[in-house]
């Protein structure tokens, strides 16, 4: 599961601008905005799991996050990593209960899983090869230095089997909670 950005244009117009600036580097590819979203939780391979262990996921997780009291999702950082450039969200106590809501329901129908750390971004941009660091930084630099915290008023909760065939993010869309009211 996934929060989409949605409806978010003043959000979409500093990623944009940020995107712009690293096409200098070669090897880095900038998400498309229609593909930017925030990783949660996944709830398995489309062959590994059975539509009714979908249905009953999503029952559960969307049933407990309408009750959710939710704020705007705040991306207030940036990290630069030899593989990615990453817009760092804020770690709320909401985004936590989402997450925990999504994982036990995912061990509950699915199977229990070894859950690793939780580190909430949106990858804005992805290397197609080896990439110095410090070239993505030296691109980005004047737009680092006067980076404001992005807003997304009404960051969409997203069940979809995601696909990244084409070297590009699509998905298919299951179900969908704006959450922020």
């Amino acid at each position: 599961m996934h929060l989409t950005l949605q409806d978010a244009p003043s959000a979409e117009a500093t990623i944009r601008r940020v995107q712009e600036s690293l096409a200098e580097v070669d090897a880095v590819r900038p998400v498309p905005v229609q593909g930017l979203h925030l990783t949660m939780a996944g709830v398995g391979f489309t062959d590994e799991v059975a539509a009714g262990q979908l249905h009953e996921v999503s029952q559960q997780v969307f049933a407990r996050a309408e009750a959710i009291e939710s704020t705007p999702l705040v991306l207030d950082s940036m990290l630069i990593a030899s593989e990615a450039v990453m817009f760092c969200a804020r770690e709320e106590s909401w985004l936590e209960e989402l997450l925990t809501i999504q994982r036990e329901a995912v061990d509950q129908v699915v199977g229990r899983r070894e859950w690793g750390p939780f580190h909430p971004h949106v990858s804005i941009a992805y290397a197609d090869a080896m990439t110095a660091v410090d070239e993505v930084r030296d691109a980005l630099e004047d737009h680092v230095a006067v980076l404001e915290p992005v807003e997304i008023e009404r960051p969409v909760l997203t069940l979809m089997r995601l696909g990244r065939d084409r070297n590009v993010y699509e998905w298919d869309v299951v179900r969908e909670l704006s959450l922020s009211r």
